[in-house]
C-alpha cells in the first residue's frame, strides 16, 4: 500500500475514514492543519477522521544500489536530475500561463478601448443629429454666394459621385466629426466675412507699378547650398521677415535693422518651404528629408525656436506645406504620392490621400478650407474635397513626363473663385466655376512661382530672370516689375512674396540674398 499524497509506503500510515485513502500520516496531518481537506476527494477531513493502520515493523533491505557511497552518490544524483527536470517543466508552464493570461487582458483592454471608441463616435453622431449637421455638406445650399469656390463642391456632389465614394475611397481614413464641424464652422464665417468685404485693388496705377526699384540687398543665407526656398512676412510686423534655404536653416531678421534675429538649423537636409503662423509664434518647415516640423519660440524676437512636434509619415521628399484657415491645421505633399492633412498642436496625421503614380509638388488650400488643389509632377491638376478626402474635379490631367510640365507652383485667390497654376513655360488661371479650360494664360521662361496679392486682382509671376505682375480682372499683358539685371546682382531668383498692400515685392535668389522692391516716389 502506497500514500496518496507520496506515492511510497508509507512509516505510519492512517486511513481516512470517509474516503478509504491511505496517508502517511506526518503527511497528512500537515496537509489538514493547513486545508482543513481531503487531498484527494477534497471533503472535509479532520484529524479525528483518520485511523491509525497496524502493520509488522519489519526491517527493509537495502537496495543494491544503495549499499555504498559511490551508489548513494549516483543515487542521490539521480534524483536531483529529475527534480531539476520537472522544475524547468514548471517553470515552463508557468511561463506559458503568464503568456495566455496577458494576451487575454491585453485583448480584454482592446476590445473596452474599441467598446468606448464607438460609444463615443455614436454619442458625437448623435449630438450632430440633434443639431441637424450630420449632413458635412451643409453649405451646398448656395450659402457661398459671390460665386465663390463652393459652387464647385455643389457641381460635383452629384448622385453619381456620391455612387462612387466607396470605391474611390477604399482604405482612406475621413476627418474626425468634429473636425469637419470645426472646418465647415470657419467655412461659413470666411464666407459671410467675404461677402461683406470691400475689395480694394491696392490703390496702385499701372504707371507707379511699373516704378518698382530694388530698395534693399541683405545677404541672408550662407555656406554650400544657399538657394532661398521660401519667403515669408510677419502679419503682426511687417517689418519682421522669415527666409528659408537650401542651407537647411530658416532666418528672422528685420527688413529696419537689417539684422538677423533668430538663425535655427531646422532639418538635417535642404529645406523646401516654410509657413508662418498668423496669430501665434509658431511657423513650420518642410525638407528633402521627408519631414516637416513645427517650430514654437517665445515672446521675445532672440529667443530659440523650438521644434514641439515632427511629422515623419512620408516616404518620400515634403515638396509643400499649407495652413488651413483654421488655423488649428496643415497640410503637407510629398513626392511619395500623398499629401496629408495634420493637427498642428499635437502633429498627428489626421487623414492621408494618395493619386497617381508621380509625385505631388505644388499644394494649396482653398480661403474657405472646403477643398484644395494639388499639382503633380507630370502636369496633372487636382481639386481635393477635404471634407469627403477624394478628387472632386480634376482640372487637368497628366500631360508630360519632363520636368517642365511640373505644377512647381498654385495659389487660390481670396476672392474664392480663381486659381492660378505655373510650370516651367506656363501660368495658368482657372475659374472655379467653370472648370476644363483656363479663362487665361501666359507664357512664361523657367517659371518659378506665383501668387495672389492680398486683395485678389493681382498675381505675382516669378521667373529665373524677371518679374511680372498680372491684372486678373481685365486680362491685361503682365506688366514687366523689373528683371534680374535690374537688381544688384544678376543672379537667378527662386522665390517671391507680395508684401499687404503691394507695398513691397520682395525676391529670393540662389546666392541667399533678399531683395527688396519698393515703388520710388
Amino acid at each position: 500500500m502506497y500514500c496518496a499524497i507520496s506515492g511510497v509506503v508509507p512509516d505510519e500510515p492512517v486511513v481516512s475514514k470517509k474516503s478509504g485513502h491511505l496517508f502517511e500520516k506526518r503527511l497528512i496531518l500537515k496537509h489538514i492543519q493547513t486545508t482543513g481537506k481531503c487531498p484527494v476527494t477534497d471533503e472535509d477531513l479532520t484529524e479525528q477522521d483518520l485511523i491509525a493502520v497496524q502493520e509488522n515493523v519489519i526491517v527493509r533491505p537495502r537496495t543494491s544500489s544503495a549499499t555504498s557511497i559511490p551508489s548513494l552518490l549516483s543515487l542521490f544524483q539521480s534524483e536531483w536530475d529529475s527534480v531539476v527536470s520537472e522544475m524547468y517543466q514548471l517553470k515552463k508552464q508557468l511561463h506559458d500561463t503568464k503568456q495566455q493570461l496577458a494576451q487575454a487582458l491585453y485583448e480584454n483592454d482592446a476590445a473596452k478601448r474599441v467598446i468606448a471608441r464607438l460609444l463615443k463616435e455614436r454619442d458625437e453622431a448623435l449630438e450632430l443629429a440633434k443639431q441637424g449637421t450630420t449632413n458635412t455638406g451643409t453649405t451646398t445650399n448656395g450659402a457661398m454666394n459671390r460665386e465663390t469656390a463652393e459652387d464647385v463642391n455643389n457641381t460635383v456632389h452629384n448622385e453619381e459621385d456620391f455612387n462612387m465614394e466607396v470605391e474611390d475611397n477604399t482604405g482612406v481614413v475621413l476627418l474626425p466629426p468634429l473636425v469637419l464641424e470645426q472646418i465647415d464652422k470657419t467655412s461659413q464665417e470666411l464666407i459671410s466675412y467675404r461677402k461683406n468685404r470691400k475689395v480694394s485693388a491696392s490703390g496702385i496705377s499701372k504707371e507707379r507699378m511699373e516704378s518698382y526699384r530694388e530698395e534693399k540687398n541683405l545677404k541672408v543665407h550662407t555656406g554650400k547650398e544657399k538657394e532661398i526656398v521660401a519667403l515669408s512676412q510677419s502679419p503682426k510686423d511687417s517689418s519682421l521677415l522669415f527666409s528659408a534655404g537650401k542651407d537647411k536653416t530658416v532666418k528672422l531678421f528685420t527688413l529696419e535693422t537689417e539684422k538677423t534675429l533668430i538663425s535655427v538649423s531646422a532639418h538635417k537636409a535642404p529645406l523646401t518651404d516654410l509657413v508662418v503662423h498668423p496669430n501665434e509664434n509658431i511657423f513650420i518647415t518642410s525638407s528633402i528629408d521627408n519631414t516637416a516640423v513645427v517650430w514654437h519660440w517665445g515672446n521675445g524676437d532672440k529667443s530659440k525656436p523650438k521644434a514641439s512636434n515632427t511629422v515623419n509619415i512620408h516616404e518620400g521628399a515634403v515638396t509643400q506645406l499649407s495652413l488651413h484657415p483654421c488655423l488649428s491645421y496643415f497640410v503637407t505633399a510629398s513626392e511619395d504620392c500623398t499629401w496629408a492633412f495634420h493637427d498642428l498642436e499635437s502633429g498627428d496625421c489626421l487623414s492621408r490621400a494618395t493619386k497617381g503614380s508621380t509625385g505631388i509638388a505644388s499644394i494649396g488650400i482653398h480661403p474657405d478650407g472646403l477643398i484644395l488643389g494639388t499639382g503633380f509632377s507630370n502636369g496633372e491638376l487636382n481639386i481635393w474635397d477635404i471634407r469627403e478626402m477624394k478628387v472632386a474635379l480634376s482640372i487637368r490631367e497628366s500631360s508630360s513626363v519632363d520636368d517642365t510640365a511640373k505644377i512647381s507652383s498654385l495659389s487660390f485667390s481670396e476672392n474664392g473663385y480663381h486659381m492660378a497654376s505655373m510650370n516651367h513655360t506656363l501660368v495658368e488661371l482657372w475659374d472655379l466655376r467653370k472648370p476644363g479650360t483656363a479663362i487665361r494664360n501666359w507664357n512664361v521662361v523657367e517659371g518659378r512661382k506665383c501668387c495672389f496679392d492680398s486683395s485678389g486682382v493681382y498675381l505675382g509671376v516669378l521667373c529665373a530672370n524677371e518679374v511680372k505682375i498680372m491684372e486678373t480682372k481685365k486680362g491685361l499683358e503682365g506688366l514687366n516689375i523689373v528683371s534680374s539685371r535690374d537688381l544688384s546682382s544678376n543672379d537667378s531668383l527662386t522665390t517671391i512674396l507680395l508684401a499687404k498692400d503691394m507695398e513691397r515685392i520682395i525676391l529670393g535668389d540662389v546666392k541667399g540674398c533678399i531683395h527688396v522692391l519698393s515703388i520710388s516716389e
